[in-house]
């Protein structure tokens, strides 16, 4: 509030025509926008702020004079906010993206100006940049229109391996999909890996199309085999695939090999016949009832193995046992499911599926790219050389410094800075090591980080 008066006053003897300095009118002027920066009341407002903060510190190019009065001025609390509202609201990026830039050249200053910076509060965001288990992390709407494009109904091949699956895995895939099976009934026991290809034309990977598009970044080496190489799983093997649905991220329902793909069109093809010669029997919906449903695609009529899961007066939802999606349907296109094609005889011929080989991308590459940076400036004027840092990957994601090191061999350092981090288990970073100025990270197994 005495920031907030101290500047009216100041605005005031600027618009009276009082004799002030030019140090008062730039005082006036980075107290003013800092206060802009901080406010909460006012998104647009606030986006003006920082986006003024910014270009100051665009043009402070020599002695570092106005980053400084900017930190007195309080604008760091301001950032940090921008960053949280950034961080965890896809609809507010652009407020990461400014505060990251300005973060950025803040962390070009000495080491004593620099000091605010210097905090848990900036450490423990920068790190959270590139912690893969946050919700940060996490594959677009244009990436599942991509996958419907490329795959679904068409005729695929690709490498397969079936999992049991287990809570763990259940939690990775509710993250991937964005909690889209979450609540559904007779989810399988197993899940299968695959890589896709389509030979039509030359052939094409699915996965390195979404790598190219930035739609997706390659899974580490952790996440690549930390669900297939399992004792429960099977071998692996090249399979015909047809995808049927992409339910979101990378994880889809598809019919796999020959026999599934040739009892879907001879089910098909039967209750056409069925159909067509007045044998299927109107029904009505009943809850979890199993019925065959009819539907007008493309000036064509199908048919469809369903289970009812919710009736209301003249309507239902039914499930697609064959396809692995639902459908609102009038009553008077259910009809009685003849036992000749029931799933007693013919199970659902669809399995749960997940493209192998990618992981979710952050919400802004640019982003982490920057976390990366300002990090590297800060460790490399705050911390001695072979400090070495705790990163906790708890609910708390503390920092903590641990011990000092010597000799550790430049060979063993991970190519990918606090590459650790990756496997959301947390690990530990070590600081002044690398010869060309980047901060670099060791992930460690389990036994070495206990």
């Amino acid at each position: 509030m005495k920031m907030e008066e101290a500047e009216e006053d100041n605005i005031e003897d600027i618009e009276e025509g009082k004799d002030l300095t030019s140090s008062d009118v730039e005082d006036t002027v980075i107290g003013y926008i800092s206060w802009l920066a901080q406010t909460e009341d006012n998104k647009m407002i606030k986006l003006a702020g920082l986006t003024l903060v910014q270009e100051f510190l665009k043009k402070d190019c020599s002695d570092g004079r106005l980053k400084v009065k900017l930190l007195q001025n309080g604008v760091l609390d301001g950032l940090i906010n921008a960053f949280d509202m950034g961080a965890h609201d896809i609809g507010d990026l652009v407020f990461l993206d400014v505060a990251m830039k300005c973060l950025f050249h803040f962390s070009k200053l000495s080491i004593s100006p620099l000091q605010p910076m210097i905090s848990d509060n900036i450490l423990r965001r920068l790190l959270l940049l590139m912690d893969t288990s946050q919700n940060f992390f996490q594959f677009s709407y244009t990436m599942k229109q991509t996958c419907k494009e490329f795959c679904e109904e068409k005729h695929l091949i690709g490498k397969v391996k079936s999992v049991k699956m287990n809570a763990d895995r259940w939690e990775h895939v509710h993250k991937m999909s964005k909690n889209s099976l979450l609540g559904r009934k007779d989810l399988p026991d197993s899940i299968h890996f695959c890589s896709l290809y389509d030979t039509d034309e030359e052939e094409q990977d699915v996965c390195e199309i979404l790598i190219e598009r930035g739609l997706a970044w390659p899974a580490s080496e952790d996440v690549k085999h930390s669900d297939t190489t399992d004792e429960d799983a099977d071998e692996e093997s090249f399979e015909d695939i047809v995808v049927t649905r992409f339910v979101n991220g990378p994880v889809f329902w598809a019919r796999i090999g020959i026999d599934a793909i040739q009892n879907a069109h001879d089910i098909q093809a039967f209750l056409r016949s069925e159909y067509l010669e007045n044998k299927l029997t109107s029904c009505k919906a009943k809850k979890d009832n199993s019925v065959v449903v009819r539907r007008m695609m493309e000036d064509s009529i199908h048919f469809y193995r369903a289970r009812v899961t919710v009736v209301d007066h003249m309507t239902a939802k039914v499930w697609l046992m064959d396809y692995g999606y639902e459908v609102t349907v009038g009553q008077e296109s259910l009809f009685s499911l003849p036992d000749d094609v029931s799933f007693d005889v013919y199970p659902p011929q669809i399995v749960l599926c997940c493209l192998k080989g990618i992981q979710d991308p952050p919400l802004c590459c640019d982003s982490v790219r920057t976390a990366v940076v300002i990090l590297n400036n800060l460790c490399h004027k705050s911390m001695p050389a072979d400090t070495e840092v705790e990163f906790r990957s708890d609910v708390s994601h503390e920092l903590r410094p641990n011990k000092t090191i010597s000799k550790v061999s430049a060979a063993i350092v991970s190519e990918h800075v606090c590459g650790m981090l990756n496997t959301g288990k947390g690990g530990v970073i070590y600081f002044g090591i690398s010869t060309d100025g980047f901060v670099q990270g060791i992930p460690l197994t389990r036994d070495e980080k206990d």
